[in-house]
């Protein structure tokens, strides 16, 4: 199953449930949104849902909290 997830201010990408997480989504669709260790623990990828729903792959990652 695929997603089509879309940025404020126009960005658009698609992300397959099977395959991928959010951060790797845009990596790999060219979009430079803010990471440093790509896997949650320093928080730096943190962005706010406005719309839809999310499952998180790792909801204890120190970078959340």
């Amino acid at each position: 199953m695929k997603f089509q997830i879309s940025i404020e201010g126009g960005a658009a990408f698609t992300v397959a449930v099977e395959e991928d997480t959010l951060q790797r989504g845009t990596l790999r669709a060219g979009m430079a949104l803010p990471h440093e260790c790509s896997v949650g623990g320093c928080g730096a990828c943190r962005f706010d849902l406005v719309e839809g729903l999310m499952d998180s792959v790792w909801p204890e990652a120190p970078g959340l909290s």
